[in-house]
């Protein structure tokens, strides 16, 4: 499987559901599609023009809603199967 073959099966889904959930805000919502499209915290900082810190804390954020709120995590990673549960 080709890299394009991997990220149109395996992100292009989450990144239909992010954009499509109401519970996110905006930056909230930027912050995730541009995490799952491999962007680091520094680069999404700098495009926002907030800390590295703060766009960790928003993606903590948006996937703890995505979720539901109510699963505690540490090292979280996306997986298409947490999102689906």
């Amino acid at each position: 499987m080709t890299r394009v073959e991997y990220a149109l099966k395996h992100i292009a889904e989450p990144i239909k559901y992010i954009k499509n959930c109401d519970k996110l805000s905006p930056k909230i919502k930027e912050v995730l599609i541009a995490r799952l499209t491999g962007h680091t915290f520094a680069s999404i900082g700098k495009k926002i023009n907030y800390t590295r810190e703060r766009i960790r804390q928003m993606e903590s954020k948006g996937i703890r809603v995505l979720l539901g709120g109510n699963e505690k995590y540490s090292d979280y990673t996306w997986s298409r199967e947490k999102i689906e549960e």
